[in-house]
């Protein structure tokens, strides 16, 4: 799948088409499909002109998560997140993100803080 600017006659490239692989990537791990799911790059292109955005699957309940994705499938890549920006999301950074995190988690994200003091 490409980023919607990948389409135009004289694409910018910038790491805001990585930020949308990166979206449709979790797409795809959580919703087990493709938000266009077009055979060939030119039904793609058609298809994603028809489009003013991704809608969002019935299958995906969690707000948050569907706040983040929507802002990593943004099609205009001057409002598509960035990295920083898609790191400091709440999906990330709420309470509830930082509860998952395991013991052996934390316990190997210090290791890597020293390391990189060193």
């Amino acid at each position: 799948m490409k980023a919607p600017e990948q389409f135009l006659d004289n694409p910018i490239i910038t790491q805001k088409v990585d930020m949308y692989a990166l979206g449709i990537t979790f797409f795809r791990i959580i919703v087990h499909k493709y938000p266009v799911n077009e055979k060939t790059f030119q039904e793609q292109k058609m298809k994603l002109a028809k489009l003013k955005s991704i809608d969002r699957p019935s299958e995906l309940k969690d707000d948050i998560l569907w706040d983040l994705l929507s802002k990593l499938l943004e099609f205009d890549p001057d409002k598509r997140f960035s990295a920083d920006e898609a790191l400091q999301h709440p999906y990330f950074t709420s309470q509830e993100a930082k509860n998952d995190i395991s013991p052996e988690q934390k316990r190997l994200a210090s290791i890597a803080s020293q390391a990189e003091q060193i």
